[in-house]
């Protein structure tokens, strides 16, 4: 069923025809559809629009990540073979993931700075006792991989 004043008049010119067209179309109140444009339903009340098809899928939407945070990093001891050999400093890095319930689980040492000081068995030694938030997706927690740093200092 054509719409009303949006067909072929013999009266207006065409340009004038598309203009309303699009116009209607603009609005939400008329579509194109394989044999024309066209609404359906009562002339006299809001149109429907018929789109000759369900029309086009929406974009899922996208899911809320929230990341993982730190409440309490792994606060770890200085170790007595670091002392033995004047190593006053020292780095690891650590590969973990985050449980649901926020606790640093399958911890591996992925570097550690010296090697064979002993920092990186006091770093994974320290993970039972960090706290982080963990990760969500749209309010549920994950399960979440994370990697970080834990550095020492020897306290004078």
């Amino acid at each position: 069923m054509p719409l009303s004043g949006l067909g072929s008049s013999p009266d207006r010119p065409n340009g004038v025809n598309r203009m309303r067209r699009l116009a209607w179309m603009a609005l939400g109140l008329a579509s194109l559809v394989p044999g024309g444009w066209a609404v359906a339903g009562p002339q006299d009340g809001p149109p429907v629009i018929v789109t000759g098809s369900d029309g086009p899928a929406l974009p899922p939407v996208p899911p809320i990540i929230t990341p993982a945070q730190w409440l309490n990093a792994p606060v770890p001891t200085f170790p007595e073979p670091a002392k033995a050999i004047n190593a006053g400093t020292g780095r690891v890095r650590l590969a973990c993931v985050v449980s649901t319930a926020g606790r640093l689980t399958d911890c591996t040492i992925l570097q550690e700075v010296p090697l064979g000081a002993g920092f990186g068995e006091a770093a994974l030694a320290a993970t039972p006792g960090a706290r982080v938030t963990p990760s969500t997706v749209d309010g549920v927690p994950v399960p979440t991989p994370v990697r970080f740093n834990v550095d020492f200092y020897l306290q004078d």
